[in-house]
């Protein structure tokens, strides 16, 4: 059991693993960068959670919106690592977070297209992201990035799953709450 007053040493022996998560110079990223750099960013993991949050509200086939995430930002990733730069990207990450936070906490039940096509056009941003601040990726980065991605995913589904069965399907959606005022803090900051 960890006891509160050994957090920071455990944050302090971390810290060397999250910094390589951005490798210097040139060498192929690694399956362990690849795992790692998702779960660095406080953008990019709240939006991937929130991927799975929505993903648990959407009736049928709920599974397409995060699959949809991950094939768009998997491309997003290919062209980052060719070096390809695309204006506004940091913008579209953080935009990201208040936009799906907000997706979250829509009322009722998600439409499977329309949020499917949001989380792919915003996952091409994140999957930019990762490849440009990775040097020479390879298959194991990507699928150290992939893998990290889905287990947030998966997260943020089971913790609706959680929710939904102590406190009842409607209140998921206020998990949406602090993901879109983090987006907001997140954008105000920017």
């Amino acid at each position: 059991m960890l006891r509160p007053s050994r957090l920071p040493i455990l944050l302090t022996a971390l810290t060397p693993l999250a910094a390589s998560a951005h490798p210097l110079g040139a060498h192929t990223a690694t399956l362990f960068e690849g795992l790692l750099h998702p779960v660095t960013g406080l953008d990019h993991t709240l939006a991937m959670i929130a991927v799975g949050l929505a993903a648990s509200r959407i009736r049928e086939r709920g599974w397409i919106a995060p699959a949809s995430f991950m094939a768009s930002m998997l491309a997003g990733l290919v062209v980052g690592a060719l070096g390809l730069v695309v204006p506004f990207t940091e913008w579209a990450i953080v935009g990201s977070v208040l936009l799906f936070g907000l997706i979250v906490g829509r009322r009722g039940e998600l439409p499977l297209t329309p949020v499917a096509l949001t989380f792919g056009i915003f996952a091409l941003f994140h999957g930019l992201a990762h490849g440009h601040e990775a040097s020479g990726i390879g298959f194991d980065y990507a699928s150290g990035v992939l893998l990290a991605t889905g287990a947030l995913h998966a997260l943020g589904f089971g913790l609706a799953r959680l929710v939904t069965r102590s406190c009842g399907k409607d209140r998921v959606r206020w998990a949406g709450v602090p993901v879109t005022i983090v987006g907001l803090a997140l954008l105000i900051s920017g």
